[in-house]
């Protein structure tokens, strides 16, 4: 399961600000960038999750979107306290739920990815998918830079234990850099993304998640994929 982001490839995020293009999208190209026609479930929204009045009118949002068949899975940022609305209106709806744990939120305030992970599930224990990571070679996301090595060494930690402990979790894999290069990082996404995959990633029980910025990503992670 990846995610390309709409905000990137065609400059619209339906529950995101306008784009600064002068070019206003329409309900329904919004519509057909995450629900094809044919297709038989709803999308998945990303949902950026700060208080106050944006609380409100972001549920609205998802709102009309589950009405009208077109969301099934709500994408949240992991937060003890700021996600909790989001989290309790996605229960409520029936929608499946899928957290984001940061490279940062895992170091963070905590001796291991395991103590992480279990002060959020213990708040969020509904949440179907749980993200580890993300970028984790690129310093513009995270202050916890980590190689493909040292990244499988902990999610394998983590994916062994939620297996022993919370055998109903479902692990996705950190999402990787969503450009096919970048003079920020060593590997682009696409080659990070399979040197993962030759560690182990590929072995293991798990969603596969990366990030898609522009085409030639696309092209290349799709390659990845049909190795």
């Amino acid at each position: 399961m990846g995610g390309i982001a709409c905000d990137k490839i065609m400059g619209a995020s339906p529950t995101g600000p306008s784009p600064n293009s002068g070019i206003e999208p329409t309900t329904e190209s919004i519509l057909r960038a995450w629900r094809p026609p044919g297709s038989s479930t709803g999308g998945c929204v990303v949902v950026q999750t700060p208080l106050g009045p944006a609380v409100q009118r972001q549920i609205e949002a998802l709102q009309k979107l589950r009405a009208n068949g077109n969301l099934t899975i709500v994408r949240l940022n992991a937060d003890l306290y700021g996600v909790k609305p989001y989290y309790d209106y996605a229960l409520s709806a029936g929608l499946r739920i899928m957290i984001v744990m940061d490279t940062d939120v895992l170091f963070n305030g905590y001796s291991s990815w395991e103590a992480a992970f279990d002060a959020h599930y213990s708040r969020y224990p509904a949440t179907d998918i749980w993200n580890i990571g993300g970028e984790i070679s690129n310093p513009a996301v995270t202050d916890h830079l980590l190689t493909p090595e040292e990244y499988i060494l902990r999610f394998r930690q983590l994916y062994e234990y939620t297996r022993a402990r919370y055998p109903q979790v479902k692990l996705a894999s950190g999402p990787t850099f969503g450009s096919a290069s970048s003079s920020k990082i060593s590997l682009g996404g696409p080659a990070e993304f399979q040197k993962l995959l030759e560690l182990g990633l590929a072995d293991m029980d798990i969603v596969l998640a990366v990030n898609v910025y522009t085409l030639n990503a696309l092209y290349q992670y799709s390659s990845v994929f049909g190795q």
